[in-house]
């Protein structure tokens, strides 16, 4: 088991796999390639890319959104990487890719509640 991490030590290095770990003893990644294991989502959206870590998981059909992705992982055919923020993306004419139905999505940007609740 982990060691805990100090609630006053520096903060884990960004993109760090003490960054990236979730509650519990499951790095998010490997819960999330569950998750795409078990659902099997033909149209996958996510929210913050960042190195394309996650995105790569998907197998169908995939639409990003980040103001500064940076993916250095090959993604499946029919993925869509929209260079923006989500807020101006929802504004934008791009928002019209979702007019299908969203099978999985993960929003992984400002990590705060007010961002991802809807207005």
């Amino acid at each position: 088991m982990p060691a805990e991490r100090d609630a006053a030590a520096e903060p884990p290095e960004p993109g760090s796999t003490d960054e990236e770990r979730v509650a519990g003893e499951s790095p998010s990644l490997r819960f999330l390639q569950r998750l795409h294991e078990t659902l099997q989502p033909s149209f996958y959206v996510e929210v913050g890319v960042r190195r394309g870590d996650s995105l790569a998981l998907a197998k169908g059909r995939a639409l990003a959104i980040d103001p500064r992705p940076d993916p250095v992982l090959a993604t499946a055919p029919g993925t869509t990487v929209h260079a923006m923020s989500s807020d101006a993306f929802f504004e934008s004419e791009a928002a019209t890719e979702l007019g299908r139905t969203v099978d999985f999505a993960l929003i992984d940007g400002l990590h705060l509640a007010e961002f991802a609740l809807p207005v």
